[in-house]
């Protein structure tokens, strides 16, 4: 995958690539035409009134996506869980959701321990 992140367009399309995203099904989800984040890419767009939604949607920093400072992705492990919709959660829920993450991790390094034994 190409890394080179230096302008808008090398960003939305190194991030669309990451998220395995077509150009159609981003530009769908971000309420725009097809044409629009193909601009967006190739540079014939420098800025765009999509950012928020563009980062949103591929899970980059909107602050990285516009300007390519800072860190890429927010520190959030879950790349098909938004945040905002796991923040919304009950807390008895988020609770529940930690415990059997706790529960996974453990069992992991369980089986990690067994098979080096």
């Amino acid at each position: 995958m190409n890394t080179k992140t230096d302008s808008l367009g090398s960003r939305v399309l190194f991030a669309r690539k990451r998220a395995k995203m077509s150009q159609a099904v981003l530009a769908k989800k971000i309420g725009a035409s097809q044409g629009t984040v193909a601009h967006i890419e190739n540079g014939r767009n420098n800025e765009t009134k999509h950012i928020v939604e563009l980062a949103r949607v591929l899970r980059v920093r909107a602050e990285w996506l516009a300007t390519g400072e800072g860190e890429m992705i927010e520190n959030w492990p879950f790349l098909r869980v938004d945040k905002s919709d796991f923040e919304s959660l009950p807390t008895d829920v988020k609770e529940d959701i930690e415990d059997y993450i706790e529960m996974k991790i453990f069992k992991n390094k369980d089986i990690k321990s067994k098979s080096v034994a």
